[in-house]
């Protein structure tokens, strides 16, 4: 029997890799770590027969480490246009996506295996360097390969400024796992399952107020693919407003932590209707932004909003959050009508995807997501308007999203959510949608009706009833450009002139497309990120 293995570029994904191509991969032996740091190392197995194999580290007792196996998903593999055919073999490809924190599998003859290892070097960590023994064991066997990380006596300093925000659905995972929305299983499932969102330095949450405020763009099986956490309810006397699953949901995120900011989307829905219950029915109210009725109901929305969240002891924490398309005067007046018991209105969250035209309400926002292509097209410029916000104490995040290229999908190479996030390193932080907005069965197929496979989802459900998240290798590669977003604001205090060289001299431009990266532009991004890791 052959079995071969090596130690490959974290930064790619080898999906339809033959024989010949891998005999010629070049091995990865070194990799270079600061203290408190996270390194990925990426291992591609084969072998000519069916067979079982482990893989495992000699035992070290000076490094933390994780083996990730990546389990492959069918992915719809054209150009990401709608309409894109659901629920069938059509045009569909491999993805390796999803990594399951197993070390040993079930290997087909004549195929290839990846596994991912997460190692981390603690922050006390007293030596210069540390040999690893990469070890795969077949039929009690063991073929082994030697590593090394070398290890500056630098720290990662996570007293910088970086927020990661990944928006969650809790209502999918509700639905997914066939449980009662914020019932004591549901809550305990999410204890786990946001597990890995803290792990990259989630603080963010995300909160509805309105049905479908995203215009049913997410799976779901009803006709409200995605609920209002804040339920409308009109009675001869009026309008009721039910906070319970905002409530129970925000008490959660309190709980573990990721309640800095409690975004609430729903006042510019995309279908732009105000949604009620009457007599259990849902109604769809369709409103005129520079209308009476628009700024009347708001007023009383937000009127007993913001009486309730000053009771939770809360009003500081929430934002109103508006998407691209909700960018007008009316919105922002509605939201300036109503004040809190000192006199200060909600704030607001944005994502701009062109922060020159909306300059005058950009003033009015205090947390602001900035397109990654709107920020390609000048950095300077984006450079300027982040300084201008930080002085009057705004926040500016950037954001990549559906027809990025690079991306962050399922069929994206590794290496370009690592780049797109460094490439973000000085704003205040990064913006991905989404969390888990699950398709529905990402497992066995994660192509979404509109947009690029994966783009809705970075951790993908659990494979039994332990409930427990498998994260994809984009939220692992989110991880380790994270530690080096700190890095690289490091040496920006003694430094800066190289940094801003590497990062703004790069090869590979954002843009925007419909299509994945070509060899060429891999070759390309594979550059950029080896002359990123050389700043370290």
């Amino acid at each position: 029997m052959a079995l071969l293995f090596k130690i490959v570029d974290s930064n790619l994904n080898f999906n339809n890799i033959n024989l010949k191509e891998f005999n010629n991969l070049e091995e990865v032996s070194e990799l270079n770590s600061w203290k408190n740091d996270v390194n990925i190392i990426h291992v591609l197995a084969y072998s000519d027969k069916n067979t079982n194999i482990s893989l495992d580290l000699e035992k070290t007792s000076d490094i933390n480490y994780t083996i990730y196996s990546v389990k492959k998903s069918k992915v719809y593999g054209g150009e990401p246009v709608p309409p894109i055919p659901l629920y069938t073999d059509e045009d569909r490809v491999d993805s390796s996506d999803i990594l399951i924190k197993k070390n040993e599998i079930k290997l087909s003859a004549n195929e290839f295996q990846s596994f991912f290892i997460e190692i981390y070097i603690d922050k006390i960590f007293q030596f210069d360097h540390t040999d690893i023994k990469i070890k795969l064991e077949v039929d009690s066997k063991i073929y082994s390969k030697n590593f090394t990380i070398n290890i500056d006596d630098k720290i990662v300093d996570f007293s910088y400024h970086f927020d990661i925000e990944l928006w969650q659905y809790p209502y999918r995972v509700a639905e997914y796992y066939n449980v009662e929305a914020f019932s004591e299983k549901h809550l305990d499932i999410l204890r786990q399952h946001i597990k890995p969102y803290k792990s990259v330095g989630g603080e963010f949450t995300t909160a509805t107020l309105c049905e479908d405020a995203w215009g049913g763009q997410t799976y779901g099986k009803g006709d409200v693919k995605y609920p209002s956490m804040i339920k409308w309810i009109k009675t001869s006397n009026g309008v009721n407003f039910d906070y319970t699953d905002f409530d129970k949901w925000i008490d959660f995120c309190l709980e573990e932590n990721i309640a800095k900011k409690i975004i609430v989307y729903g006042m510019a829905p995309w279908h732009q209707s105000f949604t009620y219950y009457e007599d259990d029915k849902l109604i769809y109210e369709k409103f005129d932004f520079d209308s009476e009725k628009y700024m009347n109901t708001w007023k009383i929305f937000l009127t007993d909003f913001i009486s309730h969240l000053e009771d939770k002891n809360i009003f500081e924490k929430i934002y109103l959050g508006i998407d691209e398309q909700g960018f007008c005067k009316e919105v922002f007046d509605a939201v300036e009508q109503v004040k809190n018991s000192k006199g200060e209105t909600l704030k607001i969250a944005a994502a701009i995807d062109n922060y020159t035209a909306n300059a005058k309400y950009a003033e009015k926002v205090s947390h602001v997501s900035v397109s990654m292509i709107e920020f390609e097209k000048d950095r300077d410029r984006f450079y300027r308007f982040l300084d201008d916000r930080r002085n009057k104490g705004k926040t500016t995040l950037l954001y990549s999203c559906v027809g990025h290229k690079p991306g962050n999908f399922s069929l994206s190479q590794p290496g370009e959510t690592y780049f797109t996030i460094v490439s973000a390193s000085l704003a205040d932080g990064f913006l991905r949608w989404a969390y888990d907005a699950w398709v529905k069965d990402p497992i066995k197929d994660a192509t979404h009706k509109s947009f690029e496979p994966g783009d809705c989802f970075l951790v993908y459900p659990s494979l039994d009833e332990k409930y427990l998240p498998n994260i994809s290798i984009r939220l692992l590669k989110i991880k380790e450009a994270l530690y080096d977003v700190y890095k690289i604001r490091e040496r920006l205090k003694y430094d800066k002139e190289t940094i801003m060289s590497v990062l703004n001299n790069s090869n590979t431009k954002i843009v925007h497309s419909t299509d994945y990266l070509n060899k060429n532009e891999i070759n390309k991004l594979n550059e950029d990120i080896k002359r990123i890791k050389e700043l370290f």
